[in-house]
């Protein structure tokens, strides 16, 4: 770009990295991480036990029943705080040492060890009594008759995990039994053997690994007691087969121009394959694009088709089973998307259903671009709403995992308008790269189908962030996890403080445009339309000085925490990753900007609150602020044009003229920013200069568009002025952007989305 007679400088800041975990989860299979994000005060054995049953329903922590010993001698730890220390005193979860969240470790449950591999049981709990035997006396030379006392157990038997049982025998007087044998079998699936010894107080535990179960029904375990020529005893409990859930997991590949990486993806996929548990089903519509980006490979067709995925080594050509051949089809189109959902999910039903949506996204401006058709075109957020109703109303299904493989998408608008149809979403604040997730993810599904959705998706997250950091050598990263059933109480904080601030006249106005200046953007460049969620509010209660403002603020940023339920961001090189905690909000500088995105107005999140009315309420006080506005642009100097640097006949350039003028003697700030159509920013440079009081500046701002920024497509140049000439200084005093130029050039694979 170049910027009057001056060529643009790339200036970067190299940042130290950080991974960080601002609510940790539970640590189960390849260190998936520990702890929730809501922990009661647990003061006693008995509430612990039962909060441990009941919190299960909300938290992570039914899928890994444990408690800790250190918490009945303290209060549980507060969200954001550590859970355990690791080899040589190291936090688990912390940004630096110790043993991280891949790291597989034990933890001591109070009264049952449940191994790393037993998902979803759910503790039976019975403090009163236990589960006793109803048989006395047993097999034995001596005449003494023990009792098994069963402190608690598991509610069901799962396949090829770990069965652990704990109690005490004692005799027929109530005392312990110490140094007793105790053996475990279970008929027709594991034969009577040594297990354990109880300790001088007689008390014991024991843990068997059960083979893969092929059967359905109950089992009968019995443990037995016995101490030679002492006596013995016996207990028994019927255990259910609980077999492993199924999952059907949908992939939807819109036409675009990243279509070698869509193939790439699905090979990746590929060397995973569908099994007998998890159906793996892609639906690819082909871009027939004419450049460098248009892949060749596997036949080049450029129609729609849907695949079960099956396994097979080979990276570079496709061997998955096609189901079907659907011509071309506009994958922009809602019901291109709601038919592939549909279709999916009844050939091939499953106990639970995740689906990705695969393409380049722009926020609340939409997701899956069509780029093969004549006109470039994206799917509205509330169309997909609709999508995603109409999958709902047919099915009566609700998807476990909606997932966003595309940039920008976690967004409170899009959270907040796919929450009556998916539980939980998985997607980035900040843009993606090219290659997006690493799906060899499922192979951890594959090996433990009882997870959680919730397990699952923190897996992507962290899978997506170790294959990134391995690849990109400059890259700023977020990933996350949404609990989509707090979207409507997020919603209504966010409503309650938009009141609040309008409530609190021109002063809390005021303030809230210093809380917009100082919060993180989440696109690149000098104007980004959306900013980080959490960092606003923050800023919002650390600005105002209304009361009622204050405790609305406390209260939505309680939220947030609660309904990012995992999240993580990391940084090679790229933008600052300070301020970005998982999900954004549509908050433009500039009135201009608002107006202009005429799906916004669509959005439940401006329907059902009063967020919307704030921004008309906060541009409404912009203009009337007392610092005055001196800065303008001359819109009669305006002009914008292409060219053709390289003499190839297609155009790569243009130039964006236009004038500014000044009523008053000031230091100015110039901002340029590019951006392509999906909104995605390709470049910027900022420019500082003075101008006196009548005097009009002419500037003509040019760029070239080079290898690796982008494709061929259409392209446009904004402009903001601001008084002052350090952040801190600058008040926004007018903003204008170019129509959108028709830009081609020899382009290479490196990317967004």
């Amino acid at each position: 770009m170049e910027f009057g007679t001056s060529s643009l400088c790339s200036h970067s800041r190299l940042f130290r990295s950080v991974h960080h975990h601002r609510v940790p989860l539970y640590q189960g299979p390849r260190g998936t991480p520990q702890g929730c994000p809501y922990q009661p005060q647990i003061k006693d054995l008995t509430e612990l036990m039962t909060h441990s049953f009941t919190i299960g329903q909300k938290c992570l922590i039914r899928s890994f029943p444990v408690v800790r010993w250190d918490w009945l001698c303290n209060d549980p730890p507060v969200p954001g705080m550590d859970m355990m220390k690791g080899p040589f005193g190291h936090h688990h979860g912390s940004p630096i040492g110790g043993v991280g969240p891949r790291q597989i470790f034990t933890i001591l449950s109070v009264l049952i060890m449940f191994s790393l591999l037993t998902f979803s049981v759910i503790l039976y709990i019975d403090n009163e009594a236990g589960l006793r035997s109803d048989a006395s006396g047993g097999s034995g030379s001596g005449d003494a008759e023990f009792s098994i006392l069963l402190e608690d157990g598991p509610e069901g038997l799962l396949s090829g995990s770990d069965l652990s049982f704990s109690g005490n025998v004692v005799d027929e007087e109530g005392k312990p039994v110490g140094d007793a044998v105790i053996s475990l079998s279970i008929p027709g699936l594991v034969p009577d053997e040594f297990r354990s010894h109880t300790d001088p107080e007689g008390r014991f535990s024991l843990s068997i690994d059960l083979p893969p179960v092929d059967a359905s029904g109950n089992f009968t375990v019995i443990l037995n007691a016995t101490i030679t020529g002492v006596g013995s005893g016996s207990n028994s409990l019927v255990l259910e087969y609980i077999p492993p859930p199924t999952w059907t997991f949908m992939v939807y590949m819109s036409d675009c121009d990243l279509e070698a990486w869509a193939l790439k993806d699905m090979n990746e996929m590929e060397r995973i394959g569908s099994s007998e548990n998890v159906n793996i089903v892609v639906q690819l519509d082909r871009w027939s694009g004419s450049s460098s980006k248009d892949d060749v490979s596997d036949g080049n067709w450029t129609t729609a088709k849907r695949f079960l995925i099956r396994n097979d080594d080979d990276p570079l050509i496709l061997h998955s089973e096609e189901l079907s051949d659907l011509g071309e089809i506009d994958s922009s189109d809602p019901s291109s998307l709601s038919d592939f959902a549909i279709w999916t999910m009844e050939s091939f039903p499953a106990d639970r259903y995740a689906l990705i949506l695969w393409n380049h996204g722009s926020g609340v401006d939409g997701v899956l671009w069509e780029q093969s058709l004549d006109n470039e075109k994206v799917m509205s957020i509330d169309s997909l709403g609709g999508a995603l109703s109409r999958v709902t109303s047919t099915t009566g299904k609700k998807l476990d995992i909606l997932g966003f493989d595309a940039c920008l998408m976690s967004t409170v608008e899009v959270a907040y308008e796919m929450s009556p149809y998916a539980e939980y979403m998985i997607a980035s604040e900040i843009t993606e790269p090219a290659f997006g997730w690493d799906y060899r993810t499922l192979r951890e599904l594959e090996n433990y189908p009882y997870m959680s959705p919730e397990h699952l998706g923190a897996l992507f997250v962290d899978d997506y962030m170790r294959d990134i950091g391995s690849i990109s050598s400059s890259r700023a990263m977020t990933m996350g996890v949404i609990d989509l059933s707090l979207m409507d109480e997020v919603a209504a904080g966010v409503d309650e403080l938009s009141n609040a601030i309008t409530d609190g006249g021109p002063s809390e106005l005021y303030n809230m445009r210093i809380a917009r200046k100082y919060s993180k953007g989440v696109q690149s460049g000098y104007s980004s339309d959306s900013v980080d969620m959490y960092d606003f509010v923050d800023n919002i209660l650390k600005t105002s000085d209304d009361a009622d403002v204050k405790e609305k603020a406390e209260r939505l940023l309680g939220l947030l925490d609660m309904t990012m339920i995992y999240f993580t961001k990391d940084q090679v090189g790229g933008v600052s990753i300070d301020g970005l905690n998982g999900l954004s909000i549509y908050a433009p500088d500039f009135e201009e900007v608002f107006d202009g995105n005429d799906d916004y107005d669509d959005l439940k999140m401006v329907q059902d609150t009063s967020w919307s009315s704030l921004l008309r309420s906060y541009y409404g006080s912009m203009k009337d602020l007392k610092d005055g506005k001196v800065l303008d642009f001359e819109t009669s100097l305006f002009s914008c044009s292409t060219s053709d640097g390289d003499s190839d006949g297609r155009p790569d350039t243009m130039s964006f003229h236009f004038g500014v003028i000044s009523t008053d003697d000031v230091e100015a700030f110039l901002g340029i920013d590019v951006f392509d159509l999906r909104g995605d920013h390709i470049t910027g440079i900022g420019h500082h200069f003075n101008i006196s009081s009548g005097e009009e500046k002419t500037f003509t701002v040019t760029y070239t568009l080079d290898e690796g920024e982008g494709g061929p497509g259409l392209y446009r140049i904004s402009a903001y002025l601001c008084t002052g000439t350090t952040f801190d200084q600058r008040y926004y005093q007018d903003y204008t952007r170019s129509g959108y130029r028709w830009l081609e050039v020899r382009e290479n694979q490196n990317t967004s989305r």
